[in-house]
């Protein structure tokens, strides 16, 4: 992770990445609660979602990651810091819905309305995460020197999040409309991110896993196929798409 010094009190170092970090959740949060005021009258709910699916998200990235890479690894040391980075995106995003999902069961709420309220407040979050990468010098991208290049790469950072706050304008402003149904908003949010995510990926400097696609690709092409199939069938069954 990147290690720039936004600012210093004192002896203390305050870094880009970290502060970017937390404004991402507690911005996130705070959507969270606001959306979920019009359905949810549990106060402590949004809270606990962020913060326990934050954590697990990050575990079960963090484990993915190893299982992918395993022969980088060669101490306990290694499998705990983070310093470098070493998450896979899309593991994390599964540990933190899991968790999400037995949070929402066990307090027996509305599952599809906070799911909606998860993925746009969600959205909002990576895009400043994606911001804080950036103003860190992570830019993941592959050598280019072309057009709207960042210090000789491609913007792929900025790019992702680009993608994550139109998709949180656009569904938030239909969210706010009430022109779909519950459960509805999550899959097109998750389904627009995934295939974005597709394309981007093409500039990310990943290695290749099979054919000429990153792992990331294929799980966000597999993620995509998904829910469009979902969307598809659920929109055959109500007989409308929105109203």
């Amino acid at each position: 992770m990147g290690r720039v010094i936004l600012f210093s009190i004192g002896s203390i170092n305050v870094y880009t990445h970290g502060l970017f970090f937390v404004l991402a959740v507690l911005i996130s949060a705070i959507v969270l609660f606001y959306i979920s005021r019009s359905f949810s009258k549990n106060n402590t709910i949004a809270l606990d979602l962020v913060s326990w699916s934050l954590i697990s998200g990050i575990i079960v990235a963090r484990i993915l990651y190893i299982a992918i890479y395993f022969d980088q690894f060669h101490s306990f040391s290694d499998y705990i810091n983070l310093s470098k980075g070493g998450l896979v995106s899309w593991g994390g995003y599964a540990g933190g819905l899991l968790v999400a999902y037995l949070i929402i069961k066990q307090e027996k709420e509305n599952l599809k309305k906070w799911m909606d309220a998860i993925f746009i407040s969600g959205m909002l979050g990576i895009t400043i995460g994606r911001i804080g990468c950036i103003l860190s010098g992570e830019l993941a991208g592959k050598s280019y020197t072309g057009l709207f290049n960042i210090l000789g790469k491609y913007p792929t950072t900025l790019l992702e999040a680009a993608l994550t706050l139109l998709i949180f304008l656009v569904i938030y402003f239909f969210y706010r409309e009430k022109k779909g149904y519950d459960g509805f908003w999550w899959k097109l949010s998750l389904a627009l991110y995934a295939i974005g995510r597709f394309f981007i990926d093409f500039t990310r400097d990943e290695a290749v896993y099979y054919l000429r696609f990153s792992l990331g690709q294929i799980l966000s092409l597999i993620v995509f196929l998904v829910l469009v199939i979902l969307i598809i069938f659920e929109v055959k069954k109500r007989g409308k798409y929105v109203g």
